[in-house]
Order: C-alpha cells, then structure tokens, then sequence
C-alpha cells in the first residue's frame, strides 16, 4: 500500500484553511524505500500532476509554475518576493494546489524482486 503524507493544500477561498497536514492511513515507511512527491495543480481549467523525487523539487516545480505565468496573470504588477506569499497570491479562490508526499512501498517492493535478467530482452 502507498502512505501519503499531505504537506501542502491551499487555496485562495478566506473560509477554508490555507494549509492542511497530516497523513493519510498506511503502513509504516521502511528505511530505504523508494519516495515521491506529486504535485497537483488545478489553474485556469488546467490540471497539472508532476512526480518529483522529493518536497524541496516539488515546490520548486510549483514556484516555476506561477513565475512563468505571473505577468500573463498579473501584467506589470511585481510579484511577492517571498516565495509562499507568492504562490498564494497567485491562486484565485477556485482554484488550488498541493504537494503530496508518498512512500512508493508496493511499486518498490516489485522493483526490488525482480533481477536484472528479467529486464534483458528475450532472444
């Protein structure tokens, strides 16, 4: 089973919370298993999922999401320079992202048993 641990859901609606942490029901992560964190984007009518190798990628995935858009979004106004500030000030209320963080136990586990002979072509 894949354990989430939600790092970061916000969104720009004043009634909701800005950011939700906790973990979502799952086994215990294993020392060395393999990790991920997933970014979702829902913008503008747009869904973006991205997979990176940890938060620190993700959220830099997210800052580059908003800086490439901002003055498409924003014209001439300059951004916020602190980086959280500017990703919530980015995002209109129906609108929202988060950065998720999972341990890829079961997909791990089925890379690890299987040999580097069962990866070479069949001859």
């Amino acid at each position: 089973m894949t354990r989430m641990a939600c790092r970061d859901l916000r969104s720009g609606n004043p009634r909701k919370p800005k950011c939700l942490n906790g973990d979502i029901e799952g086994p215990d992560v294993p020392d060395g298993a393999m990790r991920a964190a997933v970014l979702v984007i829902l913008c503008e009518g747009e869904r973006t999922l991205e997979v990176y190798e940890n938060d620190a990628a993700a959220w830099n995935g997210l800052l580059d999401f908003v800086n490439h858009r901002w003055s498409r979004r924003f014209g001439l106004l300059v951004p916020p320079r602190n980086d959280e500030q500017r990703a919530q000030a980015f995002f209109r209320e129906d609108e929202l992202y988060f950065v998720a963080s999972a341990t890829l136990s079961v997909l791990d586990e089925n890379l690890n048993d299987s040999a580097p002979s069962d990866l070479s072509p069949q001859t």
